[in-house]
Parts: structure tokens; sequence; C-alpha cells
């Protein structure tokens, strides 16, 4: 009798019912199989598994049981692909009961199991904490500043005693914080790789410490026995992976190699063990980017009106945090497979029980070369993503007067085919280490600057040279303050070098107040200087070796008097 075909399948779980289900002992006529981790895709939080087993069977109705299911697995994520002749019915989670194990060593291992995972809750309890308070140092800091009195639509309150001890401040604060915070994460990765090392005792000694086991179970009917593989995939939440880079400058050949990489980390019990690999695009620091301006504002003084809570607005944000996460599927779009599939012919497929499945797309994915192991021990576990050198351009930037640091960068072209996205990166120059930097999102054919850190044969000052004020006019008397300020570049490098150089005017939040360029004179914009909408100055220098070169930076702002300017 001839066997009918089948399509390929891929059967969720939706019934919550069913994924509640809750059974003391293995069903009448089941069968436990033997599967492997065959196939990961890793997520930023999160990881899609595929476990595949191969299995002759007889005719008739059939229930395969696959056990020892991750305890982070999502139960609705449960879905089934395979090979072969026969009709799929349903697939289906549920939770077996276990037998307690009372044995010393068991309980030994079950008691400091709970005790690392509950001090691993009171680290993350600290670190959210820390964290939180760094975002209040940070809106606090917003307070003081241009940009924060800018977003605000106030004028900023700022003068020069209080910006010192304001920087002072969170200075101080922020860096204990940060010290907290680092010693807060090595600590957790330690009690991590405890909590890893107990979980393999327990799986070393065949001992299922705890209530329950997580299972999927799978009803399919065989017309007439034979063979057919089976694919269960699901979403098991831990795993992660993060974009890495190392770079390598040539100055000589002015090249830039970049080597792309993936971090991978899991802990979720399950060993992958020479499986396909894949890393999804979907869902990123030490010193070397140079500090960034912020549009100047200035404005009168105008004392801040007593704040007034709103009971709507109250609501509102416990509306939105109240509100879900978006669903996985919305997380899931297109795939873009690096690698090419060979043309070898699949066998026959399962039959489908039911029409109407809808399937979603796939995350865009780099399919790692060759098979991979990722032990579960929430180590570091690198996988090279792809190689390639890319022609560079070499040029220094200053902003002397946030930082008296000349920053080296590196200009390239990403003309490979992959995103690049924003990471950690090495930065090499001439095979000598020169800084950790970050890398942001590129996209192929996008231009991209990668800072090197700071030259030191690049000598940068910034002096100000004078700050005058004078009363002016007879009937409508204005006051009006001179800043004088002084650049100086020095370049004592053997070679020539280019270098840009950045500053700023305020920008008025009055009509009445004007601020006048005085030096450097400006008309419009050249090669050799460029001024923007929001009053940043950019002055363009190819240095030759040992030059050393002036830059005068004057203007004024004038006011009515008896006004008070804040921001100056």
């Amino acid at each position: 009798m001839a066997l009918e075909k089948s399509k390929w399948l891929r059967i969720p779980v939706f019934a919550p019912a069913i994924m509640a289900f809750v059974i003391s002992g293995a069903g009448a006529g089941e069968r436990t199989v033997q599967s492997k981790v065959t196939a990961v895709t890793v997520f930023s939080d999160r990881a899609q598994v595929v476990r595949t087993c191969a299995e002759t069977l007889p005719a008739g109705e059939q229930q395969l049981v696959f056990d020892n299911l991750p305890a982070t697995v999502e139960r609705t994520s449960l879905a089934m692909e395979g090979s072969g002749s026969g009709i799929l019915r349903e697939v289906k989670f549920r939770q077996e009961a276990a037998a307690g194990n009372t044995d010393s060593l068991s309980l030994v291992l079950a008691k400091q199991k709970r005790k690392i995972e509950e001090t691993l809750a009171e680290t993350d309890d600290r670190t959210k904490q820390r964290g939180g308070e760094k975002q209040f140092l940070e809106n606090i800091s917003l307070k003081v500043t241009e940009r924060g009195a800018s977003e605000r639509g106030t004028s900023p309150e700022l003068d020069t005693m209080k910006w010192q001890k304001m920087v002072a401040f969170y200075r101080n604060r922020l860096e204990a914080l940060t010290r907290e915070i680092r010693e807060t994460e090595r600590v957790k990765r330690d009690l991590t790789d405890s909590l890893a090392a107990v979980n393999r005792k327990i799986a070393d000694l065949g001992r299922n410490v705890g209530t329950e086991r997580n299972q999927a179970v799978v009803s399919l009917f065989m017309k007439e026995g034979g063979r057919l593989t089976l694919n269960l995939s699901y979403i098991v939440y831990g795993p992660s992976w993060t974009p890495a880079y190392e770079l390598r400058m040539v100055s000589a050949k002015k090249t830039l190699k970049m080597t792309y990489k993936g971090t991978l980390r899991q802990n979720t019990g399950e060993e992958w063990i020479d499986a396909e690999i894949r890393l999804s695009t979907a869902q990123a620091y030490i010193g070397g980017n140079q500090p960034e301006l912020s549009p100047w504002y200035i404005n009168f003084y105008a004392p801040a009106p007593y704040p007034q809570y709103s009971l709507a607005k109250s609501k509102r944000y416990e509306r939105l945090a109240a509100a879900p996460a978006p669903a996985m599927a919305n997380m899931m779009e297109t795939e873009a497979q690096v690698k090419e599939e060979g043309n070898i012919a699949p066998p026959p497929e399962l039959a489908v029980a039911e029409t109407g499945v809808e399937s979603g797309a796939l995350n865009a994915v780099f399919a790692i070369q060759g098979k991979t192991t990722v032990a579960s021990d929430n180590q570091a576990h690198t996988v090279t993503i792809m190689t390639k050198e890319l022609p560079a351009a070499f040029r220094y930037s200053t902003v002397p007067k946030l930082s008296a640091r000349a920053y080296l960068k590196a200009k390239a072209i990403n003309e490979t085919d992959f995103p690049l996205l924003k990471g950690a990166s090495s930065v090499f120059l001439d095979n000598t280490f020169v800084t950790n930097s970050t890398l942001e999102n590129v996209t192929p054919g996008q231009e991209f600057w990668t800072f090197l850190g700071v030259d030191e044969a690049m000598k940068v000052e910034h002096k100000q040279l004078n700050r005058f004020e004078k009363d002016q006019g007879i009937l409508g008397k204005k006051r009006k303050v001179e800043f004088d300020y002084l650049i100086t570049i020095t370049n004592n490098r053997k070679t020539e070098e280019e270098i840009v150089v950045w500053d700023q005017l305020p920008i008025p939040g009055d009509g009445d107040i004007k601020v006048e360029l005085v030096e450097p004179k400006w008309k419009e914009n050249t090669a050799g200087l460029k001024k923007n909408e929001t009053q940043y100055l950019e002055w363009y220098f190819k240095m030759k070796a040992g030059e050393k070169i002036t830059i005068p930076f004057n203007f004024t702002v004038e006011y009515p008097e008896g006004k008070t300017v804040t921001g100056l």
C-alpha cells in the first residue's frame, strides 16, 4: 500500500489550557525519544532551539515524549517540523511530576542552588538600584545644562560656581556608582558560574532536584510502520549574543582590517554540542571617543513656576507601565541567511492533520559556518562572523572647550554585505592596542568613522584671554559682554596630518539678546571654516610636521541693562 506524502509541517502550541496541563506519570503507550540540539538561533535575550530525533515507528497511533525541556522554555512557542510518512495530530506542553530525591547529596545541592538563586536575585536588585541612581544623576545634570533646558523649553539655571560644584558632585558620585555596578556585575558573574556548576553536578547525578520536568508530547498517526525525523523547536529565555569587533589599522597601507565577532552566553541546562548556530540581528566605554558639543542656549532669567501635580498624567504613566511587552511574533521579521543551502532533495514530509496554520516570518540571522559547541556554563563563547580589509583614511578631531585632547579617528566604508550592529570594539594601530571604543550601527555601503583614542603627539591648548563687560547707549542702555579665547594646536608628529577643531556660539533664546561673531570672520561655509544651524564652528587644517597654529575665537553678547542672562 502506497504511503501518502505530506508537506512540511509547523504546528505551534496555542491553547493556554494545554500549557497548564500537569500529570504525575507517563501516559499509556508513550515513548520517550532521544533527541539532540541540532540548531539554535540566538537573539539578544533568548534563543530558538531545535531538537532533532529520528525514530522507526510501527503503524497506528503514537505518543512521543521530548523530555527535560529547559526550565525557562516559553510554553506557547513549541512547534514541530518533520519528514517521513505519517500524520501529525498535535504537539502539547506538559509538566511531569518528578519523584523527590531525599538522599543527603541531593538535598545539599538543592539547598546550594536555592541559596545561589536568592543571592543572584539580591544582586540584580542592587544593580537596578544603582542604575536608577545613575539615571537620577543624569536627570539632575540635565537641570543645569543647556541641552536639558532646551528640551524643557525653559532657560537653563547655570553659573560658573554652580557648574563647578555640579561637575565635582556628578563626577565623584558617578565614579562611585560605576565602581559599585562593576563590582556587582563581577559578583553576579561568579554567582552565575557557581549556579552552572551546581546544575552540572545535579545533571551528572542523574537526579532532577525539584518537583517537575518540562516535556513536549507529540501525537501522530502512522498508517504503516516506517522511519521519520522530527524537529521540535521552542523559545528559551536567557541565552544572548552581542556583537564585538577587532579593528586593526595599518597606517602605512591606510587600511582597516575588521574582524566581526559574536559573543554568546547560555545557561539553560542544555548543552549545544556540534549545533548549527545562527545569530539574530533583531535586537549595544572605555575612553577613545571624543566628547560631543550640545547647542549653547542663553536666555533671560525667569523664576521656575511652582510644580503642579497632574492626576491625569500620573494615571497615563500607570497605564503605560502596565502595558504588555511586544509579542515574540512582532520581533520576528525577515530571515537573511549568509551561507548557501545545499540542493539535496528532502525526504517525504509529514502530513498535518489540520489546515490553515499561519507561519510567521523569522528574524534576519547570520548563519555561522560549520558546527559550534556552546556549553551551558554562562561563559563567553566567541564565533567569527566575517573578516574584511577596508581602505581607510585618518584624521584628528578635537573639541578644546570640552577636552584639551586630540582624538585620532579613521574613516572607512562598509564594503561587505553584512550590517554592522552597535558593539564594543578593540582598536589596534600598527599592531599596538590603543583603546576600547564603540562601533555604531552601519549598513552595507555606509561610511563610518571609528575613534582610535587620544594622541598626545598632537598638543591642544584652550585659553580664555578676556571677558569684558561694558554699558553702552544713552536712552535704551545695553550691556555688552565680550568673550575672547585662543586655541593653539601643535603637530609634534613627523608627518603631515589633518585635524578638525570644534567650538560653538551661544544661541539666543530671546529677540533682545544679540550674539555677534567677531573672529574668525565668517560669511559662508568654506573648506576651512563652517558654521551650522546650531552655531557649531568647524575649522579644518592640514598641518605640516612640527607646525603650530593659533585660532583666535571672539564673540559678543548684547542685551538690555537690568536683565540677567543665564547660560553664559
